[in-house]
């Protein structure tokens, strides 16, 4: 802010020494704020800290479900072909005891043991099937398809 004034009103000469003037310049600054400023800006920084926490914290609300679903289906897929093996293996066991029976080599409890083994690996190749639909359908879901 600036302020100046003169008394004689017919002209403005500096040089002239027997003229009365004045002329002020005031400068109005705050020299402590008591630290308002440096705590506003501590305070936004703060903020941009949470804001930036929020953020990570919801996109790892969406990663993690996602991250769990793909992991359950590739845990699933791959127990999949370890009971096909199985039910394969218990299937071939299965023929070598009735070749063995009708070759007199073998009993009928080596049958129903047979049959056993392969209804076993028959029912948990339908669980590890099941499994891997109902994963492939959270995936589904924790990506937003259903």
């Amino acid at each position: 802010a600036g302020v100046y004034g003169y008394i004689d009103t017919t002209s403005f000469k500096f040089a002239e020494a027997n003229k009365d003037w004045s002329m002020t310049l005031s400068v109005s600054m705050p020299i402590f704020n008591g630290g308002a400023i440096s705590a506003r800006i501590k305070n936004a920084e703060l903020e941009r800290l949470k804001a930036a926490k929020n953020i990570e914290i919801f996109r790892q609300g969406l990663i993690l479900p996602i991250r769990e679903a793909v992991l359950s289906l590739n845990i699933a897929s791959a127990k999949i072909q370890d009971l096909e093996v199985g039910y394969d293996l218990a299937r071939q066991s299965l023929q070598e005891a009735k070749e063995k029976f009708r070759l007199g080599a073998g009993t009928n409890q080596d049958i129903l043991d047979g049959e056993l083994a392969l209804r076993q690996a028959e029912s948990s190749l339908i669980s590890g099937k099941f499994e891997i639909t109902l994963s492939k359908y959270k995936l589904k879901k924790v990506m937003g398809e259903l």
